[in-house]
Formats: C-alpha cells, sequence, structure tokens
C-alpha cells in the first residue's frame, strides 16, 4: 500500500549524522484514517503523520514523542500509506526530539488540538524550515471551525471512537512552538 522508499542505511556514530554528510535526510510517513468514509460524507480525510530521519521515526502519542526504527506507528493503520522524502537537515532527529519535547509532553496529546499532525508541522519546521502540507491538517482545520457537539459525531461517523477535550492540550498553538523553538536552517545544531 502506498509508495516504497529506501531509507538511508547505516547511523553515523555522533549525533545521528552518517558518517559521510552532516545532512540528515528528512521523510514524512503519512496514513489515512477512513478515507472511504470521509469521502462519503464529504469531510476531508484525517491522517496520521510522523517523521523520520535517519531511519528513526519520531512521532506524537498519549506517551509523549515517540521514537522508534521503521514505521511501528503506522503498522497498527495498514501503513504507512506514502511517505515523502522533505529534504536534507543540518539537525539530528534527538536534536529536533530534545528540542521540542517541552511542548509536547505525555498525557497532552488531544486528537485535535495537539496530534501527531501538529507534532509532525513543528518537527519539519525545526529540521527543514518547512511546514506539513496543509492536505495533512484539513480534517483539524475543520474541525476548528465546528462546535464540540458535531466534532464528536463526525468523529464518531469516521469509525474513530469518541472525542473529549484534554484540557492537558488547551491552548497549544504550533506556531507559538515554531516561533520559540525556530528553525536552525542555515545554522549547526
Amino acid at each position: 500500500m502506498g509508495d516504497s522508499l529506501s531509507l538511508p542505511s547505516e547511523r553515523g556514530p555522533i549525533f545521528g549524522f552518517s558518517e559521510w554528510s552532516t545532512e540528515q535526510e528528512v521523510f514524512l510517513a503519512v496514513t489515512a484514517l477512513s478515507p472511504a468514509v470521509a469521502e462519503e460524507i464529504g469531510a476531508p480525510v484525517a491522517y496520521h503523520s510522523s517523521i523520520i530521519v535517519d531511519k528513526i521515526e519520531y512521532t506524537f502519542a498519549h506517551s509523549g514523542i515517540v521514537a522508534c526504527e521503521g514505521c511501528q506507528s503506522h503498522a497498527h493503520l495498514a501503513g504507512p500509506g506514502v511517505i515523502l522524502p522533505m529534504g536534507k537537515s543540518v539537525c539530528s532527529g534527538k536534536a529536533m526530539q530534545d528540542a521540542l519535547a517541552n511542548y509536547f509532553q505525555p498525557r497532552s496529546y488531544d486528537f485535535l488540538i495537539k496530534n501527531c499532525n501538529h507534532f509532525s508541522d513543528c518537527a519539519l519546521f525545526y529540521l527543514l524550515g518547512e511546514r506539513l502540507p496543509c492536505k495533512y491538517m484539513a480534517a483539524e482545520q475543520l474541525a476548528g471551525l465546528m462546535p464540540t457537539t458535531m466534532i464528536q459525531l463526525l468523529i464518531r461517523m469516521l469509525g474513530l471512537g469518541e472525542y473529549r477535550q484534554n484540557p492537558l492540550a488547551m491552548g497549544f498553538d504550533a506556531r507559538f512552538v515554531q516561533k520559540f523553538v525556530g528553525s536552525p536552517v542555515g545554522s549547526t545544531c
């Protein structure tokens, strides 16, 4: 399912850099959630996303920022649906994880307000100075314009369970995080 991609094969000895280059390949992995149902009811498709740096996947979940080899966070969704090359970064995945850790703490995950896509957006900004393509956050953006009762109904219709706002996620703003941590593009980490 989706595109096949051969990721870099070796990790370097220092800070996750490869032996031959101080730049790390950065990939975006995405998997659609209930695309057929979303299409049927005319809603945007919701996505699960993660960032891959030097064969290590980084995503955000209820336990905080998770790092693992491969694309394990997509496995239960029969994904990833696609892995997109996003560019090269002078920063390691570990440097990005450390920079974002205070903003993506354990138990602060919220399905709409502060999720894996918000994390991927901030991670891409930190690593490359780029934002997550809008397509992958359309469901969250639409939900931000809807009353909570409609959001709960839509999430049930998509087969994604029940939704309750997480008070630990309230007030989260990815633009604030991006402004505060910045992007070290053009510098070294």
